[in-house]
């Protein structure tokens, strides 16, 4: 049996949190006056992806989440408890 295909509900919750941790991550980046660019230097994940992500037109894997919140001096932890409290706002 493959794969269970995900209902509408389900799809739309999924972009809107894709959509909340790019733009999360966009924030962390430009409140330490980081570009694109840099976080890409120090992560060693592609620009393009960077703003793909940022821009909710990508989905984030952990290994991905755990380069970029590192390059930003953060845990994933202190991400994931950062992105609860804003979510709860």
């Amino acid at each position: 049996m493959g794969p269970r295909l995900l209902t509408l509900t389900e799809r739309n919750s999924r972009d809107e949190l894709s959509l909340e941790i790019g733009s999360r991550l966009r924030a962390m980046r430009q409140s330490q006056g980081k570009s694109m660019q840099e976080v890409s230097d120090e992560s060693g994940v592609s620009k393009a992806y960077i703003c793909e992500i940022e821009h909710g037109q990508a989905h984030v894997t952990v290994a991905i989440l755990n380069k970029w919140v590192e390059a930003l001096g953060w845990t994933l932890g202190g991400f994931f408890g950062y992105l609860e409290r804003r979510l709860r706002q």
